[in-house]
């Protein structure tokens, strides 16, 4: 009966080391899709600031970028593009 249970044990001790290990696998893949999404997003929105200046340029200044703290700046205001640019504070 114990070489029974041992067996059994076994069988339990091998199947949770590899669901443990797929779970590590798993978590690779998600920590690989987000850092991508977030890059992604740091891509279009450098896209995004770059035709606003470009667009600024081309207007020759557009008073809704210089509400939004953009006009003549070539990127984002703020603390160090951390931070969103307040429409009051021009």
């Amino acid at each position: 009966m114990s070489v029974r249970a041992i067996r059994q044990l076994e069988r339990i001790e091998a199947s949770l080391g590899t669901e443990r290990s797929a779970r590590v696998d798993d978590l690779g893949l998600l920590l690989d899709l987000i850092s991508t999404g977030w890059r992604t997003v740091d891509e279009r929105l450098a896209r995004i600031e770059e035709l606003l200046c470009l667009l600024e340029e081309q207007q020759g200044g557009d008073e809704r970028l210089d509400v939004l703290g953009l006009a003549g700046t070539g990127r984002l205001a703020g603390a160090e593009q951390d931070e969103l640019p307040r429409a009051d504070a021009a």
